[in-house]
């Protein structure tokens, strides 16, 4: 059941790097994180909260010690989007759908923990939310940067029609 909530997703993406720090100061990371201006939503913070939880757990496993984790909360248009972005060895273009689908893990990282299914439950609550996780298309020398992107006002109705 999801009970959703008009909120404020600054205070929970900052919450949720708040909670990952201590976890990639033990990593050696640092993470950077822009999400100062309210951003008033409808959305369930408990399976919000997760996507964005598996997301930075996510960047915090494939980052190189000594490197930075970018956090940002942006608006574009009518939309939110919580941007996570490592500096990890990427993800292939061929990949970047793949990724979302349950129990799939990218050549190379069979030694390191997880399922396969973080990814997955970001885009079960992105499109629960009314809208989309995906990688983003932008270029990037290295790394990885995983959008999840929600409807700024996104009515019970609107959410419960997609």
């Amino acid at each position: 059941a999801w009970d959703r909530k008009q909120g404020d997703l600054s205070r929970l993406v900052a919450q949720a790097v708040e909670g990952a720090r201590a976890e990639a100061e033990r990593r050696g990371l640092l993470i950077r994180a822009e999400v100062s201006a309210p951003a008033e939503a409808l959305f369930d913070a408990g399976s919000l909260r997760q996507a964005v939880d598996n997301v930075l757990s996510n960047a915090m496993k494939f980052s190189p010690a000594g490197s930075e984790i970018q956090v940002r909360l942006v608006r574009e248009g009518e939309r939110y989007q919580v941007r996570v972005a490592d500096a990890g060895p990427g993800i292939p273009l061929a990949e970047h759908q793949a990724v979302f689908e349950p129990f799939h893990r990218l050549a190379g990282t069979a030694h390191t923990p997880g399922t396969g299914l973080g990814l997955s439950i970001v885009r079960e609550v992105a499109e629960q939310h009314g809208g989309r996780a995906y990688v983003a298309p932008e270029p990037r020398r290295f790394g990885t940067e995983v959008v999840i992107e929600l409807p700024r006002d996104a009515s019970e109705e609107r959410v419960r029609a997609r």
